[in-house]
C-alpha cells in the first residue's frame, strides 16, 4: 500500500517514515509537514493509508482526515498524537487507529495491519465489564446475574476505582452516604460482600475481586473494561461511548472525568484560548499580549495549551512529560525544564513603568537643549509580558518624533496608565497650526 505521513514537526515525519519503510504492508510512504501540501498532493495521487498528527497549525489532523475521507472514503486514517484527549474529537472521522507518541514499531505495525483488514479480531475476553450506560459483567459472553443489587453496586464501585483499594468503611460511606456505619450496618455490608463473592465464584470470575486485610479492590489485570480502554485511547471504545457512564450510580467518579475529556471537542473548536491578557491562537501557534505576539514551537505550544486548559490546577513536570512526550518516551525529565525555561523567557513580565521612565529621562536633556519641555505622568508598578527591547524602541521613536515635530518652545507630554483590560501609553506634543 501507499501511505502518507503528515506532522508539522520534521523530525516526527522522518521518524514515522523510517518506521513505515520497515513494514511489509507499505510499499511507498511520503511525508509532509504541511496539511495543505498533503491535500494538494492527494489531488493527483492516491494513498491507502494516512498517518496524521492531530495538533497542527493552519489545518489540524481531524479536519485533514475529514477532507481526505471526502475525496477517498476507502483511505484508512491512523492518528499519531501526543494528546490522549484528542481521541474524542477524532471520533467524528471514524479513524482506523489512534496511537500516542512516541509509538513503537510493533504497535504501529499492529495498527497498520488492523487498518489494512489483515488482522483477525482478537479473541473475546473471558471476563468483560461494561460501564458505558448500565453496569454489567459478562463471563464468556454471558451476563452475570447478581442475587443482590447492592452486591452488584459494590463491584461497580470497585471497578470505578480502577484497582485502588477501598476499606469497608469508605465503601459504606460511598454507597450509603449519610447512613451511620454502626454494628448493624457493618453486618449488613458483610452480607453483601459475601453474596458478591459467591456470585463471582459460581460464574468462574472470582479472580477479579481481591480482599486483603479488610481492603477490597477490583483487579484490572483480570478483566477487560470499556472505560479503561477508553482512557487508553482505544478507537473502538471511543466510538462506543455515547455520553453515559454507570448511569444508575451517582457516586461514579469517572463520570466527570469522561465528560471533561469529551468536552475537549468544544475546546478544540475554539481557535483562541485566553488567560488574563494572554491569548493563545490554536490555529497559528501564536501567543500574544496587548503589545506583542510571537509564534511558539510545537512543544512550547502544547505546554502552553495544557496550562491554559487547566487554569486552576498545578501541572507537574511528570504530567508535562506524560501528556506531551508520552509515557514511553526516552526523553529525560530535564527536557521539560528546558522548555519551561523557553516559555519563561517569552512570558517574562518586565517593569513597564521603569522602562518608560528610563526612556523619558534620556530625552530630558535633549528637550532642554531644544528649549522644549517634557512632562511625564507614569503610573508606577505597571508590568507587562512582552518584548522589553521593542517597547523601549517604541517609546524612543514616539518621543523622538514628538521632539522633531513639536513647535518652538513646544510641550511634550508622556503618560502611562493602566486600564481595566489594557495598558495605555500616550505621547502628545504641541505644534504650529494645531
Amino acid at each position: 500500500m501507499r501511505a502518507i505521513c503528515v506532522d508539522d514537526e520534521p523530525l516526527a515525519v522522518e521518524y514515522t517514515l523510517d518506521q513505515c519503510k520497515r513494514l511489509p504492508q507499505i510499499r511507498e510512504a511520503k511525508g509532509f509537514t504541511d496539511a495543505l501540501a498533503a491535500l494538494e498532493w492527494l489531488g493527483t495521487h492516491s494513498a491507502e493509508l494516512a498517518i496524521l498528527d492531530i495538533n497542527m497549525p493552519k489545518m489540524d489532523g481531524i479536519e485533514l482526515a475529514a477532507r481526505i475521507k471526502q475525496r477517498s472514503p476507502q483511505t484508512a486514517i491512523l492518528f499519531l498524537t501526543a494528546y490522549r484527549e484528542y481521541a474524542f474529537d477524532a471520533w467524528s472521522v471514524r479513524p482506523s487507529g489512534y496511537l500516542l507518541k512516541p509509538v513503537s514499531l510493533e504497535k504501529l505495525a499492529e495498527e497498520v495491519r488492523h487498518a489494512c483488514g489483515g488482522q483477525a479480531d482478537p479473541a473475546p475476553a473471558h471476563i468483560r465489564v461494561r460501564t458505558f450506560g448500565e453496569f454489567d459483567v459478562f463471563v464468556d459472553g454471558k451476563p452475570i446475574h447478581f442475587k443482590l443489587a447492592k452486591a452488584r453496586e459494590i463491584l461497580a464501585y470497585l471497578v470505578d476505582k480502577q484497582g485502588a483499594g477501598v476499606t469497608r468503611k469508605d465503601l459504606f460511606a460511598a454507597l450509603w452516604e449519610d447512613r451511620l456505619y454502626d454494628r448493624g450496618m457493618q453486618k449488613q455490608l458483610d452480607v453483601y460482600i459475601r453474596s458478591l463473592r459467591e456470585t463471582l465464584r459460581a460464574c468462574g470470575a472470582e479472580e477479579i475481586l481481591r480482599i486483603e486485610r479488610g481492603v477490597l479492590r477490583a483487579d484490572p489485570d483480570r478483566f477487560v473494561c470499556d472505560a479503561y480502554l477508553f482512557f487508553s485511547g482505544d478507537s473502538d471504545m471511543i466510538n462506543a461511548y455515547r455520553g453515559e457512564y454507570m448511569s444508575a450510580y451517582s457516586w461514579a467518579s469517572m463520570t466527570e472525568s469522561i465528560r471533561a475529556m469529551t468536552r475537549t471537542q468544544s475546546l478544540q473548536n475554539t481557535s483562541q484560548m485566553r488567560m488574563g491578557n494572554i491569548c493563545l491562537n490554536r490555529a497559528t501557534f501564536e501567543l500574544s499580549s496587548p503589545t506583542d505576539s510571537f509564534r511558539l514551537a510545537s512543544k512550547e505550544f502544547q505546554m502552553m495549551e495544557l496550562i491554559l486548559a487547566n487554569p486552576h490546577h498545578l501541572i507537574s513536570t511528570e504530567q508535562f512529560m506524560e501528556r506531551i512526550w508520552g509515557q514511553d518516551s526516552d526523553a529525560e525529565i530535564h527536557v521539560v525544564w528546558v522548555y519551561i525555561s523557553y516559555l519563561r523567557k517569552k512570558l517574562a513580565a518586565f517593569p513597564l513603568s521603569d522602562v518608560v521612565n528610563e526612556t523619558a529621562l534620556s530625552f530630558q536633556a535633549l528637550a532642554l537643549t531644544k528649549d522644549k519641555s517634557l512632562e511625564t505622568n507614569v503610573e508606577s508598578m505597571i508590568s507587562m509580558i512582552g518584548n522589553e527591547k521593542q517597547l523601549r524602541q517604541l517609546v524612543s521613536i514616539l518621543l523622538d518624533n514628538a521632539m522633531k515635530y513639536s513647535d518652538l518652545h513646544g510641550r511634550i507630554r508622556l503618560e502611562l496608565k493602566k486600564q481595566p483590560r489594557s495598558i495605555r501609553l500616550t505621547v502628545e506634543n504641541t505644534t504650529d497650526g494645531i
